[in-house]
């Protein structure tokens, strides 16, 4: 394992320990090696949502990528036409990208440089606290 890769799992399983003290749906997720970690809607095959981390920032997102483009499309516009109800149970404004083949929703949670130990209370407690109201918001109207 590179340091790199030590240093993703360091900052995983801190964040998801911080997150399981507060809410069920943290212990669905696994630390990995890599700058994101991810858990199923469980409505849709390829339907996820992700947090992702990097040297200046923490985001969580839900992907939608299944391998029908119709689909996709579908997923999205129906999130879309209920966006002021899923933002406003969320309690703030959400990045909305819809691209040629896939869309996300997104919220940018914290910044700060996972690599660094220091950076963690800027990136870890806002995640935490951010991430179940952005699961309830979206999953609830999310229809496949």
């Amino acid at each position: 394992m590179t340091t790199k890769q030590s240093e993703y799992l360091s900052f995983w399983t801190a964040l998801i320990e911080a997150g399981v003290a507060n809410a069920e749906v943290w212990q669905r997720f696994e630390p990995k090696p890599f700058e994101w970690i991810r858990i199923p809607s469980g409505k849709a095959s390829a339907v996820d949502y992700y947090i992702v981390v990097n040297q200046k920032f923490i985001r969580m997102e839900l992907f939608i990528n299944t391998k029908s483009r119709e689909t996709n499309y579908q997923i999205y516009e129906s999130l879309v036409t209920q966006k002021p109800e899923i933002e406003a149970a969320f309690g703030q404004a959400l990045e909305w990208e819809q691209f040629d083949k896939t869309s996300k929703v997104m919220f940018q949670s914290g910044h700060g440089c996972y690599q660094e130990r220091s950076d963690w209370p800027q990136l870890i407690p806002p995640a935490v606290q951010h991430f179940e109201p952005f699961w309830n918001a979206i999953q609830g109207p999310l229809e496949i």
